[in-house]
């Protein structure tokens, strides 16, 4: 291998796992009930963009991040290796999924948008069953087998709906991005107004997704994809923080933290679901409205085409 090739390679492997490690350490912070079990798990989408975009051969990277989040969390060694292993596999399984059925990372067909849910939904089940085994054949199961395994599956399957089309989009549709001075502008606030109206929002009495909901719908259709998948990112992961701070319609609610972030949970994948459907349809439907636009000016020009050889041929 030239030496050139190793030394990307290793670049890449130590991005990718400081990149796991720092999202592993964040989503560790929110783990209410069992040290190693959260609802928020961002690393995920990390992990299965990565493997998208650069293939199986980043799996040390992955598991490097992963093997050290939780040696750093307090888990001993076998825990830590077994656990590292499922959160390895399991994105490493989605990326091949994604790579088998024709997935393209800039989102704009529907097709894609229902393969991110599978690969979330699905891949996940992988990670969140080989950890919570893991917990429970070393003894580290704060509660009972089932609702570590659904908290454990429900992190990792949102952080693959709701932060890897943030980074695919970034990465496979930056033509899409604002190109004029103005809207480039305007795609910037709209980047930070968001956040920001998230948080106020659910610092109030105002109910959250009444608002939230249309102002993203807007940015999904006017900027499209990323600065929709963007958006959908950092309000859900605003919405999370000003929720573990005591705030928000969630916060309210008269059960456990960890219950009250997998409510929350369940809202963003809704409103990640939502935008990614919608901004998929309104993508195909410019695509379908060009091609028959395209369609009739070829029909045009042939009709054009015929007329003049009639002429010709009475003529002649």
């Amino acid at each position: 291998m030239p030496a050139r090739t190793v030394v990307r390679l290793v670049i890449e492997l130590t991005i990718i796992a400081s990149l796991y490690w720092i999202g592993a350490r964040l989503g560790l912070r929110l783990a209410f009930a069992n040290k190693n079990v959260t609802a928020v798990w961002p690393p995920t989408g990390i992990a299965v963009a990565a493997f998208f975009l650069f293939g199986s051969r980043v799996w040390p990277g992955v598991l490097v991040g992963a093997l050290v989040a939780n040696i750093t969390n307090g888990a001993p060694l076998d825990t830590s290796i077994g656990i590292a292993a499922g959160n390895t596999l399991a994105p490493l399984l989605a990326g091949y999924f994604l790579r088998r059925v024709g997935f393209r990372g800039e989102l704009d067909r529907v097709a894609d948008v229902v393969n991110i849910i599978a690969a979330g939904l699905l891949g996940m089940l992988v990670s969140a069953t080989f950890g919570t085994t893991v917990l429970w054949l070393t003894g580290a199961l704060a509660g009972s087998y089932g609702s570590d395994w659904t908290v454990w599956w429900i992190g990792d399957a949102m952080g693959v709906i709701i932060y890897a089309p943030a980074i695919l989009t970034f990465v496979k549709a930056r033509h899409n991005l604002p190109r004029t001075p103005a809207r480039q502008v305007e795609g910037v606030a709209f980047l930070i107004a968001m956040p920001v109206a998230a948080a106020l929002l659910m610092a109030s009495s105002v109910p959250l997704w009444y608002i939230i909901i249309p102002l993203t719908l807007w940015g999904a259709l006017r900027f499209r994809q990323p600065i929709a998948a963007l958006t959908v990112a950092l309000v859900s992961s605003v919405s999370i923080v000003v929720l573990v701070n005591g705030y928000g319609p969630f916060s309210y609610i008269s059960l456990e933290p960890t219950t009250r972030l997998v409510t929350l949970q369940l809202f963003n994948a809704t409103l990640a679901l939502t935008v990614m459907l919608l901004t998929a349809v309104a993508d195909e439907r410019s695509r379908a409205w060009a091609e028959l636009k395209s369609a009739a000016e070829d029909l045009e020009e042939r009709v054009r085409e015929r007329s003049e050889e009639l002429v010709r041929a009475q003529r002649s």
